[in-house]
């Protein structure tokens, strides 16, 4: 994942969204492994690195970010913590994915 950072540093548009999918794969076995927080966490950067690729190019990466939008959805549900919708809006009204709480 290192690797990836560095890349991601050096070329954000080339190397970013491929971060989002290393640490949306960590968040994944970190909640495996019954840290939820941390992979909420997790989540959370994977969507916050994959939001400008997505809003630029919605057709490119809208599968990869409703699995984790989704993926954080029902983390944040488990943990009993609201999603934070305000940088949420503009992903959810590109997915046309059903509001939180619906």
């Amino acid at each position: 994942m290192k690797l990836y950072q560095t890349l991601a540093r050096q070329n954000p548009d080339a190397f970013q969204p491929e971060l989002a999918g290393s640490l949306a794969t960590l968040g994944r076995v970190i909640e495996a492994l019954q840290r939820p927080a941390e992979a909420l966490s997790c989540y959370h950067e994977d969507i916050r690195l994959l939001q400008s690729h997505f809003l630029a190019l919605p057709a490119a990466h809208a599968r990869v970010m409703e699995a984790l939008v989704d993926d954080y959805e029902q983390l944040a549900t488990a943990l009993n913590q609201p999603p934070d919708e305000s940088w949420l809006t503009p992903i959810l009204s590109r997915l046309k994915c059903r509001r939180w709480g619906e």
